[in-house]
């Protein structure tokens, strides 16, 4: 049962990272490209928030930046 609940709170989070992802360049990227897969670099980026590892870099300098940090903090207490 946990596990569902880690999986879909994973979701949750890392779908609106993927979507903010769309209209940066491959030098400001939210979520890496990893695998080139977006559903597989979503479930890293996210387990990477959990371990305590994120990239806050590429957040800043971008119109979306307020909701990247915003989803960011949800998901940290969340998670």
């Amino acid at each position: 049962m946990f596990l569902i609940l880690l999986g879909i709170t994973l979701v949750m989070f890392g779908i609106p990272m993927v979507l903010l992802n769309f209209n940066r360049g491959d030098d400001n990227k939210v979520v890496q490209n990893d695998f080139g897969l977006w559903g597989a670099n979503m479930f890293l980026n996210q387990y990477k928030l959990i371990l305590g590892e994120f990239d806050l870099d590429n957040f800043a300098g971008n119109p979306q930046a307020a909701m990247c940090y915003g989803t960011f903090i949800l998901a940290t207490f969340i998670t």
